[in-house]
């Protein structure tokens, strides 16, 4: 199923405000059910996003890791003058 222009709009909106994302986020904050597959939509598109693993707690105290987006910091512009 293809992915709306509107999910891609929420998180992009929501990077652009320098915030992370993670798929927990996705579905809680956005209704987006499969995040990893509008980052990769986003990434086609050019937009810069990188990645990470987290480590955190499961509901049941457990150590898990799971990955989180954000955007991309923009390169330096060195001055060529």
């Amino acid at each position: 199923m293809a992915r709306t222009s509107k999910q891609r709009d929420r998180v992009r909106e929501r990077l652009d405000r320098g915030l992370p994302i993670t798929s927990l986020d996705g579905f809680t904050k956005l209704g987006i059910v499969h995040l990893p597959g509008v980052i990769r939509d986003l990434k086609k598109e050019g937009f810069p996003i990188v990645d990470r693993y987290v480590k955190g707690r499961n509901r049941w105290g457990e150590p898990v890791s799971f990955k989180q987006w954000r955007k991309a910091p923009e390169p330096e512009q060195k001055n060529l003058i």
